[in-house]
């Protein structure tokens, strides 16, 4: 279950952020095209355009300002699905770990000896798991 949720939520994370990223792009394009619009404005007749030309500059540099946002945005959003897919990584490593723990513990037992012997190599294999689940969480922490 938690290996579904992880490839799902990287999909539509991955989908996500390509939008933002490429219309932040968009953005920052426009904001140019508007910069460079300005500028020809200005120089066909400096004396009549300066003052379209201007708002088209400050427009352009608004425009840039914008699409810098979106790339904050862009840069957050990556930072914060690092994290959660760190915390759903764990989950699965988890999950995996009580798997392999339901499964020794549903193995056949022939006799008692086996029984004595089955529970305590799933006690030791608890013991284990533990020791390996401790160590990667330890490891992950900043």
């Amino acid at each position: 279950m938690a290996q579904i949720t992880l490839e799902n939520y990287f999909r539509r994370n991955l989908g996500q952020i390509r939008w933002i990223f490429w219309l932040s792009v968009i953005v920052m394009s426009f904001g140019f095209l508007l910069i460079l619009y300005g500028v020809a404005l200005g120089y066909q007749n400096p004396s009549e355009n300066w003052i379209i030309a201007a708002i088209g500059g400050i427009s352009g540099i608004i425009t840039e300002f914008i699409g810098a946002t979106f790339l904050f945005v862009y840069k957050s959003s990556i930072a914060q699905a690092d994290k959660y897919a760190a915390i759903l990584e764990r989950m699965n490593f988890v999950g995996m770990a009580m798997q392999m723990l339901d499964s020794i513990a549903e193995a056949p037992q022939s006799d008692r000896s086996s029984t004595v012997n089955a529970a305590e190599s799933l006690q030791n294999a608890k013991i284990e798991m533990a020791k390996v689940l401790l160590e990667k969480l330890g490891n992950d922490q900043p």
